[in-house]
């Protein structure tokens, strides 16, 4: 949703960095068509950090019980959160609607997709882009 809906402590979370604080960090592997050759089963795809020695000797005992790929972290981190998002230029109006009830079960979906929509020059930009780099 194009960081839309994201909590206001999204916006300024110390955890989103590459110094982390836990001895994992596991999320969605988002970008995983360009980085790896893993065959995506629509079921999604689990990035797994191991951010500490602690976590590494767990992880080497684990390891043989789960289907892993080791992939460069730079390439994860360029395609996942590794920093602040900005908040979406449309996150207060579309809250503002919901709080006054305009928007509500019946019709979110609609409003999902109206105020997350890629703008045309993004799309255009985003394209030309990827074309330049092939």
């Amino acid at each position: 949703l194009k960081e839309l809906i994201n909590r206001p402590s999204c916006h300024s979370c110390i955890f989103s960095s590459t110094k982390r604080f836990s001895d994992f960090t596991i999320g969605d592997c988002w970008g995983v068509e360009e980085i790896s050759n893993i065959i995506d089963d629509n079921k999604g795809i689990s990035l797994l950090c191991v951010n500490t020695i602690k976590a590494k000797k767990i992880f080497n005992i684990l390891k043989d019980n789960m289907n892993v790929q080791t992939i460069n972290q730079e390439l994860a981190l360029k395609y996942n959160h590794n920093c602040n998002e900005k908040p979406h230029v449309n996150r207060e109006k579309f809250f503002n609607l919901v709080n006054k009830g305009v928007i509500n079960n019946e019709n979110i979906i609609l409003y999902l997709k109206k105020y997350s929509k890629t703008p045309l020059y993004i799309k255009v930009y985003m394209k030309v882009k990827k074309m330049c780099k092939k």
